[in-house]
């Protein structure tokens, strides 16, 4: 009796391609998908052309820009996500195992001065390695605000303020220390007042080092949006 074995069948097209073809297919440009999901259009770009080392770091904040993507388009999400972890997958085994010839008898019969010369890139990259992670302790923590838009203009009172940050960050809300989610992400409902809001949002590595955003939104009745 035969053996079969289960075998998956790929889709042809890239994840990418994919997701650019399923906005087109909804008649809906990068600008209004940005609008109706409030991910950024450089976010959106990023998505269509598979660049998702340029979206903020973790891989569930890419799924879930996926999700977000599609949900605006009408489309079930279940199968984009799968493929888009099978390319994941590829590109960080690809990472790890480079197809580089090597055997263990080749390395033998290097000579003497080029094995000193590859003990001292190690060295190098070590040290830059190290010297990477002084790097990031020094300079500034990243923040990514992702609604509101700055100068946002609304007629309802609740405004939710979404955004993700490194983990090991303390984050205010005018002043006021709020919690994420463990990966990064908050989000956080505020009150506003009639006219101009002024929302201050902080990060603060533990070392001191802090970076801020500010959002100016404006809450305006229907009847003064009526006049314009």
């Amino acid at each position: 009796m035969p053996n079969f074995q289960k075998k998956i069948i790929e889709p042809s097209k890239r994840i990418c391609i994919r997701l650019k073809e399923v906005r087109q297919s909804c008649n809906m440009s990068v600008d209004e998908l940005s609008k109706k999901t409030k991910i950024d259009k450089e976010f959106l770009i990023a998505i269509e052309e598979c660049r998702f080392n340029d979206l903020p770091q973790g891989l569930i904040y890419q799924k879930n820009f996926i999700k977000v993507y599609l949900k605006a388009c009408g489309v079930n999400s279940k199968p984009y996500l799968q493929q888009f972890m099978i390319e994941e997958k590829k590109t960080q085994e690809e990472k790890r195992h480079p197809h580089i010839p090597y055997t263990r008898a080749r390395f033998q019969n290097i000579p003497s001065v080029l094995k000193y010369l590859v003990s001292g890139l190690v060295v190098i990259s070590i040290l830059a390695y190290l010297g990477l992670q002084i790097g990031n302790i020094l300079e500034p923590p990243k923040l990514t605000i992702y609604t509101p838009e700055d100068g946002f203009i609304t007629t309802e009172k609740n405004l939710s303020i979404k955004g993700i940050a490194e983990k090991e960050t303390k984050i205010t809300i005018n002043g006021i220390e709020i919690m994420n989610d463990g990966n990064g992400f908050f989000e956080k409902e505020i009150d506003l007042v009639a006219g101009t809001n002024t929302i201050v949002i902080s990060v603060e590595k533990n070392h001191g080092k802090t970076t801020t955003k500010t959002r100016y939104v404006t809450l305006k009745n229907i009847g003064q949006l009526s006049k314009k």
